[in-house]
């Protein structure tokens, strides 16, 4: 086991040791460079969900104790931080290798997933990506009370996922995902559910107690954007495709980017519903939405004929879906789909690939040994790669639109980057690009407007605010804008 856990480790750390020169992208200068909250470590405010303005709706105050602690010992160096994400993932793999050997003791299932687990370049954002790795902690102590579970060391799990819940939402299928393990491979019968009920109900309580803390307590809804397209059937015929999209990465990924863009010209942000439209235009007989129906549900056929004889493939299946419900869009988020949230559902997959590769390596050493050999070689090359797209906001959105040249967001993103760096006719480029592609993009328009006043060109601030608020009138920060111009208290919206 030594041998394994030793080139496991070596190739988590090893794939990831070029973000150390990597500095803040997308909203870690916000929680890290911006944020007051991390300055001292205020108890009462973690307790209370003390996040940066604009982050409202999550509750995650383990995360923000580590905030407070890394500013301590680190300030706004990228360094430290960075470090943090690499042994999480480093320690994540390792639980990933214990939870496999003890799942097929004696085989080589353990070495082939969690090599693989190491090295699939789709965990890159939640790596990479500063503020995915803080979140990305609590998956980590997820997979370590999944492990002691295994091992019957209760108390240590009970522990460990009261912690894992109280750090980041995506754990809080953990007591579904233990019970899933149950029914998959025969632990739970009618003989022994009483006992088994007993041995689950701490974690449930647990489940509850946070569901307690947010929701009555402390009031944080987590509702964070209105529902996908405006409705939640539009929302149900979205997320199809984001499961199939999900999958996608998993099985291909290549084309990695923050701002996917589904079937449709769908982009996965839909932030102030902007999106709005194309996602409300959705029908349930589109070509691309019956594709992503039978897609699901011929996964879901192949689970249940496959339950008795290969429980392993239905137990993989089912973690994986299970493992994405926080992100299903049942609580409405400011995006339908991120490449982080597939960190820890990927252990699903990796389950299945190691498991098939062993049949193959049972019968076919070289063979099988070949075919890990080189997906592990492909998975480093895209993951090295990846990585280096992180080194700032000017490089990563570049990049982003480089993928995908229909991405609105992507060039709104690349143009608010310019304009931070003081490069303004950059900067307008990239929005004017933004707003046509998609001309109801109110913050794009928005953020000309604040670029043409960096410029001293008040008239045509003033013109891209007022044309904001006949996109979006709601936008009080376009108002706010146009009042301070104007020099007026009130702005009649037009």
């Amino acid at each position: 086991m030594k041998k394994e856990l030793t080139i496991v480790i070596a190739l988590a750390i090893a794939v990831y040791v070029n973000i150390l020169g990597n500095g803040f992208t997308i909203d870690d200068s916000t929680f890290i460079g911006r944020w007051q909250g991390n300055r001292t470590i205020n108890l009462v405010e973690i307790f209370r969900g003390d996040v940066p303005a604009g982050h409202e709706g999550v509750y995650r105050p383990i995360r923000q104790l580590l905030y407070g602690i890394y500013y301590q010992l680190w300030a706004d160096d990228p360094v430290g931080y960075h470090i943090h994400s690499i042994v999480v993932h480093a320690v994540s793999t390792v639980f990933v290798y214990l939870i496999l050997e003890t799942m097929f003791a004696g085989s080589a299932i353990a070495l082939f997933g969690a090599a693989l687990f190491a090295v699939h370049p789709v965990h890159t954002e939640a790596v990479s990506y500063t503020v995915a790795g803080m979140d990305t902690t609590g998956l980590g102590v997820v997979l370590a009370a999944f492990y002691y579970f295994l091992r019957k060391k209760f108390n240590i799990s009970y522990a460990l996922a009261a912690v894992a819940f109280f750090t980041t939402e995506m754990a809080l299928t953990l007591p579904i995902l233990l019970v899933w393990y149950e029914l998959c491979f025969g632990r739970l019968t009618k003989k022994n559910w009483e006992t088994r009920i007993k041995i689950h109900a701490p974690f449930w309580i647990s489940l509850a107690m946070y569901v307690v803390v947010r929701f009555g307590f402390l009031g944080i809804s987590g509702v964070r954007a209105e529902p996908a397209g405006g409705s939640a059937y539009v929302a149900f015929l979205t997320m199809l495709k984001v499961s199939v999209k999900y999958l996608e990465l998993l099985v291909y990924p290549v084309k990695l980017a923050n701002n996917q863009l589904l079937s449709g010209g769908i982009e996965s942000f839909i932030y102030r519903g902007y999106n709005r439209d194309l996602l409300a235009g959705q029908r349930l007989w589109n070509w691309d939405i019956v594709l992503a129906l039978g897609v699901l549900i011929g996964i879901i056929v192949v689970a249940y004929f496959l339950r008795k004889k290969h429980p392993a493939i239905t137990f993989g299946i089912g973690w994986h879906f299970i493992a994405l419900l926080p992100v299903m869009q049942f609580i409405p988020q400011g995006a339908v789909l991120n490449e982080r949230s597939l960190y820890l559902p990927s252990f699903g997959f990796i389950l299945i690939v190691g498991y098939l590769l062993w049949h193959v390596y049972r019968r076919a050493r070289v063979v099988a040994v070949a075919a890990l050999v080189l997906v592990i070689g492909l998975y480093v090359i895209r993951t090295v790669y990846r990585n280096a797209d992180w080194k700032n906001d000017i490089v990563f959105w570049s990049k982003e639109v480089a993928v995908y040249p229909n991405s609105a967001y992507g060039y709104y993103s690349l143009g608010n980057a310019l304009r931070v760096e003081q490069k303004p006719q950059e900067a307008l480029a990239a929005l004017i690009k933004a707003s046509q592609i998609n001309p109801r993009f109110a913050v794009a328009v928005a953020t000309e407007g604040l670029v043409y006043e960096g410029l001293g060109n008040v008239g045509a601030a003033i013109a891209a605010y007022e044309k904001t608020l006949t996109i979006d009138p709601a936008f009080y920060e376009a108002a706010g804008r146009l009042k301070e111009l104007y020099g007026e208290k009130d702005v009649p919206i037009q």
